[in-house]
């Protein structure tokens, strides 16, 4: 596996992000101390994508036991709850901040009795294995997605689902940094992606960093390229995947492979509707609500084949065909192992 990229560092006394708003033109990092301030990384998008979110509040949770480590029990718990409240706050569109929220509560309340300094490194413990753990979850969907990719491809992938949005390696872009380390001779296809421009600007300089063969293109370039037959896959991250195959994310109009991790599989649901994101806010003591934006569900028919850390499976008619999973797993195993309410 390369080391390219290296999102987020923690030493046990700081936690580093790569401050993403910079490049591709400065690569420097950002230092979180305490809960509160990594909250506000969060929130500024020094940090983005949902798998790195969820790792930076876990060391920002455990930094928070840190600071607080030599006052009461009283004041600790205080503290802790407190933390939360501003984490959680920081990205309410980012479902891995809440689950590894939810992951650092537990290991707070199991070691509640413990002492301060003890508190703190059971917590840093817990955020290094919820880190560890998206690392090999990437890592496990890179090669299940690279055994596809034919030597010499041409892969179109759209926004960031690389190492700058996860623990590292990536979803989507570990698929393609899988099969170049698999000797394949690949290159990429990189859509800017309006209006953030996270293909512009965290996806062209990931693969430079990788030394791996890159072309920026302009979104609207996108059908153009297909047009004249010089896409030969389609390669890109989903937020949620749907029963039916439906997911919820930006796409490129044309049939493509999706990498995705187990528990973003809804396998109980089927998705008809259009993602959309609310945001609340006061106004003259008033409260409202507006829709900020809304993520375009991609249609069944425009996706071939989902690759998650746990199984490949191909969209048919039917519903999933389980190509290849982890230990005989079934779909009835793997909606269970997803957190998926049946």
């Amino acid at each position: 596996m390369s080391n390219g990229v290296e999102t987020m560092r923690c030493d046990g006394s700081v936690l580093e992000l790569i401050d993403q708003r910079l490049l591709p033109f400065h690569l420097d990092y950002v230092a979180c101390r305490d809960a509160r301030e990594t909250a506000v990384a969060i929130r500024d998008m020094v940090v983005r994508g949902a798998p790195a979110i969820g790792c930076a509040a876990a060391f920002g949770f455990a930094l928070e036991a840190r600071a607080c480590a030599g006052a009461s029990a009283d004041h600790r718990a205080s503290a802790l709850a407190e933390a939360s409240r501003v984490l959680r706050a920081s990205r309410p569109t980012a479902v891995n901040l809440f689950w590894a929220l939810d992951r650092m509560e537990a290991a707070w309340k199991v070691h509640a009795a413990s002492s301060g300094d003890a508190l703190a490194a059971h917590l840093f413990a817990s955020a290094d294995a919820l880190w560890r753990d998206d690392l090999a979850i990437n890592l496990a969907i890179g090669r299940h997605g690279a055994a596809v990719i034919a030597d010499g491809a041409r892969i179109m992938t759209h926004c960031n689902a690389g190492a700058l949005a996860t623990a590292g390696h990536g979803t989507a872009l570990g698929v393609i940094r899988s099969a170049r380390d698999a000797g394949k001779r690949i290159s990429v296809l990189a859509n800017e992606t309006r209006p953030y421009l996270q293909g512009a600007r965290l996806t062209a300089w990931e693969m430079v960093q990788e030394k791996i063969p890159v072309t920026l293109v302009t979104d609207n370039m996108a059908g153009h390229l297909m047009q004249r037959g010089e896409v030969d896959v389609i390669v890109v991250g989903a937020d949620r995947v749907a029963a039916n195959g439906d997911l919820a994310n930006w796409h490129t109009g044309r049939t493509g492979d999706i990498p995705a991790v187990g528990g973003a599989m809804d396998l109980a649901v089927g998705a008809k509707q259009t993602w959309v994101m609310m945001e609340h806010f006061t106004h003259q003591g008033v409260s409202k609500v507006v829709q900020s934006c809304s993520y375009p569900l991609t249609g069944v028919r425009c996706v071939t084949r989902v690759y998650t850390d746990l199984a490949v499976m191909d969209i048919t008619p039917g519903g999933f065909l389980l190509v290849e999973a982890v230990a005989g797993l079934t779909i009835d195993e793997l909606q269970r192992v997803s957190g998926v309410l049946i």
